[in-house]
């Protein structure tokens, strides 16, 4: 289950050293390219020491949003994740670009260290619920490598339920955000082929 509304005001009601994991695809557009900043911030106060952050991102914009995240959370490394398709065209500067990056971030000195290779191969984005959508794979390794079973993640910006499906597969405790409640029947089919149990919707009476 996903609660609908502002991730700033949602995190904002987690209790403070709560999550294990963040990794989540904010809008990376230039106006919107701020939620970095507030991502890091509350971050760096819902994490649990030497936790992950994983920001899906724009290359464009890489300088302006770790600029932004800097001041809350440690730079980690830059993964990227090859798209085994076409090439979208950045026209501006003539760029055909072939992967995503995602800037990972700790809380600290990482607790856990795992085998990850920087580069991902998938198949492409997934479409089918988000216009934005990302491929399961990614954030499946990362989830499968970096946290134990039962453990929480966090997804403040949820889109097609990308993150909350793979949680749901792989036993982990889910947490998610999402602004857009038109997406609300999208998510719910796709995540209703099994149980819930290990989903938590968030409200006030559960961060008191």
């Amino acid at each position: 289950m996903i609660s609908f509304e502002d991730a700033r005001e949602g995190m904002a009601k987690l209790p403070s050293n709560s999550i294990d994991l963040i990794i989540t695809d904010p809008p990376y557009l230039k106006d919107c390219i701020y939620l970095y900043g507030d991502l890091a911030r509350e971050g760096e106060r819902v994490l649990k020491e030497g936790s992950y952050l994983f920001a899906y991102c724009g290359a464009q914009f890489i300088p302006e949003i770790l600029d932004l995240m800097k001041p809350y959370l440690d730079w980690f490394w830059l993964f990227e994740i090859k798209h085994m398709g076409g090439y979208p065209r950045f026209w501006s500067k003539k760029i055909m670009v072939g992967c995503k990056p995602v800037i990972v971030m700790t809380k600290g000195k990482p607790k856990r260290l795992e085998w990850l290779a920087n580069l991902h191969y998938d198949k492409g984005r997934d479409k089918r619920f988000h216009a934005w959508g990302q491929n399961t794979s990614f954030p499946r390794k990362v989830i499968s490598v970096l946290t134990n079973n039962g453990d929480t993640i966090l997804d403040p910006f949820v889109g097609g339920g990308t993150t909350a499906k793979v949680c749901k597969e792989l036993d982990r405790k889910f947490i998610g955000f999402e602004v857009d409640s038109s997406l609300k029947k999208i998510i719910d089919n796709r995540l209703s082929q099994e149980c819930l149990q290990n989903y938590i919707t968030v409200s006030p009476k559960d961060c008191s």
